[in-house]
């Protein structure tokens, strides 16, 4: 697990949910760049990574962070 927010890059995704403007935030550890080459014009899509990859949604409008989540393991 990195040790802080700069650890991780980060994809950063817009969309709206009942009406209201959503960004999704998708991070992995920067040591796995390697596992993703293309990963700033591709969304990355894993499962089983744990503390390695996780995701989180971010209201603008309430400038409010939630439903963060690292994934799981295999």
């Amino acid at each position: 697990m990195g040790e802080s927010a700069s650890d991780y890059y980060r994809q950063y995704s817009g969309y709206t949910a009942g009406g209201k403007r959503m960004i999704y935030v998708n991070g992995f550890w920067k040591r796995n760049v390697g596992m993703a080459p293309n990963w700033k014009e591709q969304a990355l899509v894993y499962c089983d990574g744990g503390d390695e990859l996780f995701g989180a949604e971010y209201d603008p409008a309430k400038k409010f962070l939630s439903h963060l989540a690292f994934n799981g393991t295999a």
